[in-house]
């Protein structure tokens, strides 16, 4: 029983530290900077993934291509806030990449990504100017983008 109740108090403390919005704000300013430091392909979704994907890899992050969140939801790539422990799985920042797409869909998109628990924060990165409300689901949010480089 004892056990039981540590395991319980360990997963609240991870759940707890993975929200912290102090730990999230910062850590979703620095996807936001590492992402507006480049000039990125556009030609497709595919290649514009790609140049990210050398872009945080060149940055030294720790991420995950095409996470799968459900059955449904897979994200572009994933950023732990926390890594993963034997009571919890790891908490981190969705980044979604997009280069066409309703807006309506976009953020239908986004939605369902920050509704899952193990999300705690949402950068989009895209090449059509728009705007994302400051929280979807109670989860922080940023947007980049990426087309202001060229310019």
């Amino acid at each position: 029983m004892a056990g039981g109740a540590a395991v319980s108090t360990l997963s609240y403390v991870v759940t707890a530290a993975a929200i912290d919005p102090d730990c999230v704000a910062e850590r979703l300013d620095t996807l936001c900077g590492m992402l507006s430091l480049e000039r990125y392909p556009f030609a497709s979704e595919r290649t514009l993934q790609d140049a990210i994907e050398t872009t945080f890899t060149r940055f030294g992050l720790v991420f995950s291509r095409e996470r799968r969140l459900s059955p449904e939801d897979i994200v572009d790539f994933f950023v732990p806030v926390l890594l993963p422990t034997d009571a919890a799985p790891p908490h981190g920042i969705a980044v979604e990449v997009k280069v066409s797409g309703s807006r309506r869909d976009v953020y239908r998109q986004c939605e369902r990504y920050c509704l899952h628990p193990d999300v705690c924060g949402l950068v989009l990165a895209t090449v059509r100017p728009g705007a994302l409300p400051p929280m979807i689901a109670g989860k922080p949010t940023r947007i980049v983008d990426l087309g202001r480089a060229w310019l």
